[in-house]
């Protein structure tokens, strides 16, 4: 009886401290294949407490977003990384959002915000492009090219432009120009798109982007800046471009084990690569995704 009551008063001293204090937490890390065996590194930092033993949310300060270029190896089965460059910004990033344009200098793409209580709602689209300086390690917002009235983006798979929706339904097409961004291409949506995910640039000569929406597959053209209904699309739509997530290019997933604290590999049987997405006229034969 004696051990319940001592268990039971060591809960509630647990459930009063974190309604008291802030701690950190422990971040699981997020990847965003770059090429070969590189990927982006994302680990989303904060400090956080309990405003309620029985709310089950938490309140957040001090978001943190860290960003390192990694290279992974895998000796006899054992995956080992190295750590190359790191970044540190004093803000919170969507880690699903990131792309890493170029390793050397390093280029980023991502949507991040300022305030704790706007995470992943007001967020405003960011363009970090790294200078020739020994001192940017640690930066901040005042870095970044930045725009807002972006609801999604997705670089093209040869990493020289951008394509991206707005919030008052229009397609914008900015071309990557080292540190800021050019807007080339813009036009007015015939309609209103239903599912964000569902985009998806042309494999073969990159100048289209296939937008799925209500059974119907349409497509931009990005030099005719149109859009018609496509004849011939893609068979799968995720991947959506040639990087970004946790997969390579040859179809390894990279894992994290939390509870080892160490990554491990596993080879999807049915990959797709997607550059060799086959097309198709029949829209009711598309797959979601192409592993």
């Amino acid at each position: 009886m004696m051990k319940k009551i001592l268990y039971f008063l060591c809960i509630l001293l647990y459930i009063n401290c974190n309604m008291l204090f802030y701690k950190k937490n422990e971040p699981e890390p997020y990847l965003s294949f770059i090429k070969d065996n590189y990927f982006g590194e994302i680990l989303l930092k904060w400090e956080e407490k309990l405003p309620h033993p029985l709310s089950g949310t938490t309140l957040k300060r001090n978001y943190e977003t860290e960003i390192s270029i990694i290279q992974f190896q895998n000796i006899k089965n054992a995956i080992s990384k190295k750590i190359l460059k790191s970044l540190t910004f004093k803000n919170w990033i969507l880690p699903e959002s990131i792309y890493v344009l170029s390793i050397e200098p390093i280029s980023l793409i991502f949507f991040y915000g300022e305030k704790p209580e706007d995470y992943g709602i007001k967020k405003s689209l960011g363009y970090y492009y790294e200078e020739k300086s020994e001192y940017n390690q640690l930066i901040n917002t005042a870095n970044l090219f930045s725009l807002d009235n972006i609801k999604f983006f997705l670089p093209s798979p040869d990493r020289n432009f951008i394509f991206m929706l707005t919030y008052n339904d229009k397609i914008q097409v900015y071309q990557i120009n080292q540190n800021h961004l050019i807007l080339q291409k813009e036009v007015s949506l015939p309609f209103r798109i239903s599912d964000e995910r569902f985009i998806s640039w042309d494999p073969e000569n990159y100048k289209g982007v296939y937008i799925y929406n209500n059974d119907q597959i349409y497509l931009y053209d990005i030099n005719k800046n149109n859009i018609n209904i496509a004849k011939k699309f893609p068979e799968c739509i995720i991947p959506g471009t040639s990087f970004g997530g946790n997969i390579d290019s040859i179809g390894n997933q990279y894992l994290y084990d939390r509870e080892k604290k160490q990554y491990y590999v596993i080879s999807l049987k049915y990959y797709q690569n997607f550059y060799k997405k086959k097309l198709i006229d029949n829209p009711h034969k598309i797959r979601f995704s192409c592993y």
